[in-house]
């Protein structure tokens, strides 16, 4: 298997732990945030992955909307401040039901 297909398999299979139990061992509570996002890195999934990837890179970071609902914000190669501070669950649930940024529907 191709090196991208195995870790576009990792971040698959990372998403479906992550569905499965959103509070699993590797999640961590992102510090400094006034909403709860919560961080996982894709190493903790590698050894559930068929064909290892090395090193990942990457972190998951998503919000938890409720027991059914994770809204992934960003997968990352490392944490940028910047990126991830503008962030935030308001935005990325307005961005699901298809609104803009005020609020508003797209049409």
């Amino acid at each position: 298997m191709h090196v991208a297909n195995r870790y576009d398999a990792l971040i698959q299979q990372a998403l479906a732990d992550i569905k499965e139990d959103p509070y699993r061992t590797g999640v961590k509570k992102m510090q400094g945030f006034s909403e709860d996002m919560y961080s996982y890195h894709l190493q903790h999934s590698n050894k559930r992955e068929e064909g290892h990837i090395k090193s990942p890179r990457h972190a998951v970071f998503y919000f938890i909307i409720n027991e059914k609902v994770i809204a992934v914000a960003s997968i990352s190669r490392e944490i940028r401040e910047r990126h991830i501070a503008g962030l935030n669950r308001e935005s990325i649930l307005d961005e699901m039901s298809g609104k803009d940024g005020n609020g508003n529907k797209e049409s």
